[in-house]
């Protein structure tokens, strides 16, 4: 036995994973390694496999897939096994073309057997080596069936007109002049003879009938392979739509209502031409309809598009349809015929013959790689056999098996009254499941050991965990993966819908493998009614806990919501991602259950294959009576992943990402899209978005106004007098560092303003903006009846200014051109030297002279470190990424207050709102996934909030922000009433 010879299985598992990705299947071989679906089964036998698990113990599991139907005999069933060594052992040749195919032959007579007996037809065998290959030949031979169709019907019109012409002499005979418009409408030309009716008549059956394509139907949901013909024949738009050019053209009807076949039988026409007289010897052209339908391809059970069972009715009047209009029927039974029904052929109880019947998957009896195309004999196009033909197909070994397979059916009863007995006491508890978990199971289906669990759509859920899995259509393979690792069971998604799993387990399942997996099942269940997203996925991080499954907490009701249906003005969306992995559990509750270091794991695995998915939608309330629904759109990455990119030069993953999250945004209707944390830096401050149909902002505008506001408040409470203090700017020549200088300056008296070497010039021009600015105010205050008093109580730069001799002698002499601003610099600096109000630097260290203090560089490396700064109070306002404050600095200075801008508080929810919420302890707003406090929101979340409910519907805050935004943003916030919240002292990403 098999069992007691057991090869030795050197554990070369990680080097065959690696050339599987680099040689094979890249991308594929990611994702299943991702989801740790790659395991390496090295031993079958019945209804199990095992592989070696990363400590090199041996694992069995049982197997529920079955080679996707393949395995009607199980693993290495032992007859077969035999007939193979017995094959390899006796010599017989393998490739042997052009010669006689001793077991083709046999295993083709046992075929029409089998199909004779139970059809009453005898039929022609072509074999094939795969499914789709099957379907490729029947794609071929109806092709040329309705072809030789078609010439036989012109070779017929032919041998009228030779009869007309020996008989009635028609070229002395007039054309009728019905006839003549006829063509001339058809053709454009004038016909009057008969000669050149013959001619017309000729090319137009040649042009527009016999040389017309012809066309194929197939059902809604319908799979027939992947090769250039069958993968035409799949409806599932993701393999078909990139080949549609190479295939042939194709038709989908309902797979319910019959009469949508017969509507595009009806109208899929074409004409051919004759000639004949008429009763006054006039030579007449008619017209014959034909119906260009070649074929019809049906699944009696439908496996890859969900396991949907066609009913019996439905099955007849296609039939009926298809003998009306001359359309060949095939039955794809390749993956629901070999008896897993409980028939040889699942289409057996319908009673309904088609004329040409696809087999394979377990005919090949899990050893062999065979399929075999039956045409009816009076369906059967003789050349055929001569233009088809194949290197492999036809050899002696895959025959001589798939031979023994089909006599194992005959033999041995109970493999079919497993399939339907047994089959039916798995769809029985599947049925109960889905009794006792209504909202998980939506439905099961199937028949015998054909069947299918769809579970219910998990894109809605509460837990974001499921909805991310279920919005990158990864859900399925999620399952297949908790099953495998932590129950020992083996199944797999449809890949045309994920929540589908499909069950095709060996037609020997035993007892224990199927009271494993209800328990499985069970659990799975329960996992999802809970919303238990750490249950379903801890077996990527290697946390699987099999044979040991204690309670599951629930997780349901742990998020903030508003009401749904709330009408509101408009939507708005906002793209967000993970500052980093520790804020996991705020994104979803059961995450609480992980270490850091596993959920760095799991993101680190899966965060390519994630697709952006839309969070819970909340309600905010304008102080106006507005309403706004936010709609979040998750990505599942972090800060440190994106930076990762970013400094590998490596972008397009992240902005495949951010785009697709922009097309979800789209659909879902918002107006408004905001970019958070990193994705604005990544789409270059919202500038490489190509979406026209919505207004974007990076939300700059009021992050900077809020920063700008809760520097004035940190400075307040740490007593700094801004009359007299310094403000000092690292990165002060960039967007966001010179609108704060220009901010600050109409609150302090002097700046001093620090970039980096090489950049003095932009530097010089920002110094003498504010000089500009300032000197403008000052000439307005001046203009003003006591402005001047007024200007002075500010203390700004402006006040400064009117104390310097210097400055005052330009108002006098009247300049306000162009170059005030330069000249004002210049001028001070040559006359007051490190007095001078406005300073530049390329030395991080003289933020000595600052007691309020901005990073905003976008240097790596700290730049401001606790020996440089002076005594405090001192406030520090970082916005810089990677932050230029050093962590030396909380450390060594107490008396120093590092923030990192402001948090924006949101108007009052309505009670209705609180009281939904209460158990929560929330009363207005709680948004999941990022490190803040309730009621409030990131100011540049705040921003797009603003936009929704002012009915901002143009590009913002895109590209560079411009002070006259920031002010317009934080009048906007007052209207609506936004306010200043806490002040951050952690990261926004």
């Amino acid at each position: 036995m098999l069992a007691e010879n057991r090869l030795a299985f050197a554990t070369t598992t990680d080097d065959n994973r690696l050339n599987y990705q680099r040689f094979v299947r890249p991308l594929t071989g990611r994702l299943l390694e991702a989801l740790r679906l790659d395991v390496e089964y090295v031993f079958g036998e019945g209804d199990t496999l095992e592989y070696f698990d990363e400590h090199g113990e041996r694992v069995q599991v049982y197997d529920f897939l079955g080679g996707y139907g393949a395995l009607l005999f199980g693993h290495n069933h032992p007859q077969l096994v035999d007939t193979a060594i017995d094959l390899l052992r006796a010599g017989r040749p393998f490739a042997v073309q052009a010669s006689l195919r001793g077991y083709s032959a046999q295993l083709g007579r046992k075929l029409n057997d089998m199909l004779q007996a139970r059809l009453g037809r005898e039929y022609v065998t072509t074999l094939a080596n795969s499914g789709t290959e099957a379907a490729e030949a029947a794609l071929k031979h109806a092709q040329l069936a309705h072809r030789n169709r078609k010439q036989a019907l012109l070779d017929r019109q032919e041998a009228r007109l030779l009869k007309l012409r020996n008989q009635q002499h028609p070229e002395r005979l007039p054309l009728a002049p019905e006839s003549a418009r006829l063509l001339r409408s058809l053709l454009g030309e004038k016909i009057e003879t008969f000669a050149q009716a013959v001619t017309a008549v000729r090319r137009l059956n040649r042009e527009r009938f016999l040389e017309t394509g012809a066309l194929f139907c197939c059902l809604n949901k319908s799979y027939h392979g992947k090769t250039a013909g069958a993968v035409n024949l799949t409806e599932n738009e993701l393999y078909r739509s990139p080949f549609v050019s190479i295939g042939p053209s194709v038709l989908f009807v309902d797979r319910r209502d019959p009469a949508d076949f017969e509507q595009q039988a009806r109208a899929n026409r074409l004409r051919y031409f004759s000639l004949a007289l008429d009763e006054q010897r006039r030579v007449t052209v008619q017209s014959h309809d034909f119906c260009n339908i070649a074929a019809l391809f049906v699944e009696p059970i439908q496996g890859e598009g969900g396991v949907h069972v066609l009913d019996g009715d439905y099955l007849a009047a296609l039939r009926r349809i298809c003998d009306e209009h001359g359309i060949h029927l095939v039955f794809d039974e390749i993956q629901s015929g070999m008896g897993r029904t409980g028939h040889f052929l699942a289409s057996e109880p319908s009673g309904v013959r088609a004329d040409c019947y696809l087999l394979s998957k377990s005919l090949g009896g899990g050893l062999a790689k065979i399929a075999s195309v039956s045409i009816a004999r009076d369906c059967f196009e003789e050349d055929f056999s001569l233009i088809h033909t194949s290197t492999f197909a036809e050899d002696d070994f895959s025959s001589a098996i798939a031979l023994r397979g089909l006599e194992l059916l005959e033999s041995d009863r109970s493999i079919l009254r497993n399939c339907r007995e047994v089959g039916a006491e798995i769809k029985a508890a599947l049925l109960d499941l889905q009794r006792r978990y209504p909202e998980v199971i939506a439905e099961v289906r199937g028949e015998g050991l054909m069947l299918a669990i769809e579970f219910a759509d998990q894109g809605e859920a509460e837990s974001h965990g499921l909805r991310a899995l279920a919005c990158s259509e990864l859900i399925g393979f999620v399952y297949a993966g908790y099953l495998l690792h932590e129950h020992r069971i083996r199944v797999a998604p449809l890949l045309s819908n994920n929540n589908v799993l499909r069950l095709e387990p060996a037609a020997c399942v035993g007892r224990q493998a199927r009271q494993q997996l209800y328990a499985a099942l069970d659990r799975l269940c329960l996992a999802l009614r809970q919303q238990h997203f750490h249950e379903l996925v801890k077996f990527i991080v290697g946390q699987a806990t099999p044979g040991r499954h204690g309670p599951l907490a629930d997780y349901r009701g742990r998020c903030f919501s508003t009401p749904p249906e709330e009408v509101v003005d408009r939507t708005v969306g906002f793209l967000m991602h993970f500052v980093d992995a520790s804020n996991m559990h705020l994104f979803d509750p059961s995450c609480e259950q992980f270490s850091l270091a596993e959920l760095e794991d799991l993101l680190e695995r899966c965060y390519l294959f994630l697709k952006p998915f839309r969070m819970h939608a909340h309600v905010l309330y304008s102080k106006t009576g507005k309403k706004v629904r936010l709609q979040p759109f998750g990505l599942a990455i972090t800060s440190e992943m994106i930076q990762r990119h970013m400094q590998a030069r490596d972008l397009e993953p992240v902005q495949t990402l951010i785009e697709t999250g922009i097309d979800k945004a789209v659909a879902a209707g918002c107006e408004v899209l905001g970019f958070g944390g990193f994705t604005s830096i990544v789409m270059q401050n919202c500038k490489a978005v190509r979406e026209e149909t919505l207004a974007v902002t990076t939300g700059n505008s009021l992050t900077v106004g809020m920063g700008y506001e809760a520097l004035l408040q940190a400075a307040a409470e740490a007593g700094i007098d801004l009359d007299s203090a310094c403000f000092a700017a690292i990165g002060a020549n960039g967007n966001i560092g010179s609108l704060y200088c220009e901010l600050m300056a109409e609150k302090v008296p002097s700046l001093v303003l620090i970039g980096r070497p090489g950049r003095e010039r932009a530097l010089q021009a920002l110094a003498a903006r504010l000089y500009a600015q300032a000197f403008r105010r000052l000439r307005a205050a001046l203009a003003r009846k006591g402005g001047l008093v007024r200007l002075a109580e500010e203390h700004t730069l402006a006040a400064r200014l009117a104390e310097l001799p210097a400055a005052r002698r330009w108002l006098e002499d009247e300049t306000d051109d162009a170059t005030i601003g330069t000249r004002l610099y210049h001028g001070l600096l040559d006359a007051l030297g490190d007095e001078a109000p406005v300073r530049i630097s390329t030395d991080p260290a003289d933020i000595r002279h600052a007691d309020l203090i901005l990073g905003a560089s976008n240097q790596t490396g700290s730049l401001i470190l606790a020996e440089y700064l002076r005594p405090g109070p001192v406030v520090i306002c970082d916005v810089a990424l990677p932050a230029d404050t050093h962590p030396s600095v909380a450390n060594q200075r107490p008396d120093v207050r590092v923030i990192k801008g402001g948090l924006v508080r949101v108007p009052p929810a309505p009670d209705y709102v609180a009281a939904r919420n209460a158990h929560l302890g929330v009363r207005d707003f709680l948004l999941e996934g990022l490190p803040i406090p309730p009621e409030h929101v990131f100011a540049c979340m705040g921003e797009t909030l603003l936009m929704g409910l002012t009915g901002i519907t143009s590009h913002y805050s895109r590209g560079d922000v411009r002070q006259e935004q920031v002010r317009e943003m934080l009048e906007l916030a007052r209207l609506h009433g936004f306010t200043l919240g806490d002040l951050k002292t952690g990261r926004s990403f």
